[in-house]
């Protein structure tokens, strides 16, 4: 029985994976259209960050995260299967999540975001990720108090890059 269940969340994190990927390769299209260079996209289950790039300002990195559902909030990973994980053990410099139903982008400053959940955890509901079996929990953050704090970019004008 535990090998059933085991191949089961194998599956399951690789389902998950190949979804994720949407925001990445989204968020690639966003580097290119605004001229900046990707430096690197590690791989593997424990990544300090999604992605590495260069901007007018230096290096910078981003965690990236995908939220399939039209819905007022938006969904941040803090724990996976039992462990910390998404927010809560991110080396990224910004957070982003795309909301890909709207084409968009919402994104913040990590070190920001920590802070502002911490100090507003009135405003933010905890949930069990229903969309990978209830083995993640996420914090659900207003649309409306995200753009309070916090940044959008619209990515209709951004072009889809071929894949392989």
């Amino acid at each position: 029985m535990a090998a059933i269940r085991l191949r089961d969340n194998f599956a399951n994190f690789i389902k998950s994976l190949e979804k994720g990927k949407v925001g990445e390769f989204r968020f690639i299209d966003l580097i290119h259209h605004y001229g900046y260079d990707i430096v690197n996209i590690p791989t593997g289950k424990f990544k300090d960050y999604d992605n590495q790039y260069k901007d007018k300002n230096g290096i910078k990195t981003a965690e990236i995260k995908t939220c399939f559902k039209k819905s007022f909030s938006l969904p941040i990973e803090f724990e996976s299967h039992g462990e910390s994980s998404g927010i809560e053990t991110t080396k990224a410099n910004l957070f982003f999540i795309l909301a890909e139903k709207e084409d968009a982008f919402y994104y913040a400053d990590t070190t920001e975001l920590r802070y502002w959940l911490v100090n507003n955890l009135d405003k933010i509901s905890i949930r069990k990720n229903m969309e990978n079996d209830g083995e993640t929990w996420i914090l659900l953050v207003s649309k409306e108090d995200w753009l309070a704090n916090f940044y959008y970019i619209d990515l209709k004008d951004v072009l889809k890059l071929p894949r392989e």
